[in-house]
């Protein structure tokens, strides 16, 4: 599998959560629920040879502190979901984040994946 290939496995996992667009990479324009992988970097498995693939996915969440509370609650079980029973990542932890400047903060979820 291609980073290009998995990046589109991505955005098309995502897509299957309600309330939920996925892009291959960052939109210019992220909106609420909008969500996108970046990949960062590889490591082998000492035991298999394999490489397992890291990436992170970021979601653009409301950007009033309860509604974005509130989005994760109502999507963190389904984008995990979607992610494992489409084969594309395993979810090992997520966190909310800030995607925009320390001037400027921006509601954000991240979750840390590994894939074949």
């Amino acid at each position: 599998m291609s980073i290009e290939g998995k990046r589109l496995e991505f955005a098309e996992a995502l897509a299957l959560v309600a309330d939920v667009v996925g892009f291959p990479y960052k939109p210019s324009t992220p909106r609420p629920g909008d969500g996108w992988p970046i990949f960062t970097g590889a490591e082998r498995d000492e035991e298999t040879g394999m490489f397992a693939l890291g990436w992170r996915v970021l979601m653009y969440l409301p950007q009033d502190q309860r509604a974005a509370s509130m989005w994760i609650d109502e999507h963190i079980a389904d984008l995990i979901e979607a992610l494992y029973k489409q084969g594309v990542a395993y979810v090992d932890a997520f966190i909310p984040v800030n995607i925009g400047t320390t001037d400027s903060y921006i509601y954000g979820l991240m979750l840390t994946t590994r894939s074949e």
